[in-house]
């Protein structure tokens, strides 16, 4: 599939990636036409994306019903004003390959945990094989200890099991990487997550 077979309805990702950073953004295509894709504005927070940026680099995902997502990496991207609004322009000539989510998408969150049922955490992202927190820098843990994380994921707790495999300190906090073990709700809790997302982007 060439990106402008995409319809214009289909829920589509943006996955930026700028120096060690990566955010994935649910978009919204405005136009499109064969090898082009125009998307409607980026709205982060209350401010309209900017992606001139030299460091940037793009992956366009677009999700499809009961199949594999399909990507396209490193997309060529520019920026067109319409109405005196910016719009961002994807081009590819290739087809999407499939994506697996499984093993590279990560949702951010950034949303309130409970570590070990008792130390309050910050979730920072989830995918289906590991998730981060961040933690206060006082009370310290180790890479190769265990975890049990819980959080609100939609409108039911979602408690994951893991070990801590990567340390990083960030201010007066640390953020801790852990891998987990393969769970079907959150499969699930991702899938319509990422939805939820793309739906509430078209509202506004």
């Amino acid at each position: 599939m060439k990106i402008g077979d995409i319809p214009l309805d289909g829920t589509v990702l943006l996955k930026l990636h700028r120096l060690k950073q990566t955010t994935t953004l649910p978009v919204e295509i405005q136009k499109s036409m064969p090898m082009v894709v125009v998307l409607k504005p980026i709205i982060v927070g209350d401010k309209i994306l900017n992606v001139e940026d030299a460091e940037l680099k793009m992956d366009f995902i677009y999700e499809r019903q009961n199949e594999k997502p399909l990507v396209w990496k490193h997309i060529s991207f520019g920026t067109v004003r319409v109405e005196n609004r910016p719009h961002v322009v994807l081009t590819d000539k290739s087809d999407g390959v499939e994506y697996n989510r499984r093993t590279t998408f990560r949702m951010d969150m950034d949303v309130k945990g409970l570590l070990n049922g008792k130390e309050k955490v910050v979730v920072h992202d989830l995918s289906s094989t590991g998730i981060s927190f961040y933690a206060p820098a006082i009370n310290p843990k180790a890479i190769g200890d265990p975890v049990l994380l819980s959080f609100m994921g939609g409108y039911e707790e979602i408690t994951v099991a893991g070990e801590i495999v990567r340390v990083v300190p960030v201010d007066e906090r640390n953020m801790y990487g852990c891998t987990i073990k393969s769970n079907l709700k959150i499969d699930q809790f991702l899938s319509d997550e990422q939805r939820r997302r793309a739906f509430k982007n078209r509202g506004r």
